[in-house]
């Protein structure tokens, strides 16, 4: 016989969307600078956790709009991979202009900043993200 969890034990969120977004020419790509409360701040990439009830691709445009206040459209989901916390990314990849004017919910906390493929490779973040950066930045 086999018994599930109570609702209440389940993490809810083990499923996240995160988005590489390329300028047109893929000179930059859109990452999210997070402003901490310690010495040192991080890089990630945008995206968020797919609620309860939700399809991933609506996930990734609610928390694209959440974050950054951004609307993208034509994004593409081109691969997954866990994160170091064991939670599933479903990755997308897409084309954003540089001049975007964004409109994050929060700006004291978290930003979006383009970089260039040099300043990206010597950020910290999370290794499957710069790894799925990378493999998806076209020459």
């Amino acid at each position: 016989m086999h018994f599930m969890e109570p609702p209440e034990s389940r993490d809810l969120h083990r499923v996240s969307t995160k988005a590489a977004l390329y300028s047109p020419d893929y000179s930059h790509v859109m990452v999210t600078r997070v402003l901490p409360d310690t010495e040192y701040e991080w890089y990630g990439l945008p995206g968020g956790h797919v609620d309860e009830g939700e399809i991933p691709d609506d996930t990734i445009i609610r928390e694209l709009d959440e974050e950054l206040g951004i609307t993208v459209s034509g994004l593409t989901r081109a691969d997954f991979f866990v994160h170091l916390n064991g939670k599933i990314v479903l990755a997308y990849v897409g084309t954003l202009p540089l001049a975007t004017e964004m409109h994050p919910s929060d700006p004291a906390r978290e930003i979006g900043v383009w970089l260039s493929k040099e300043e990206f490779e010597k950020i910290s973040t999370e290794p499957s993200y710069k790894k799925f950066v990378l493999e998806n930045w076209h020459e």
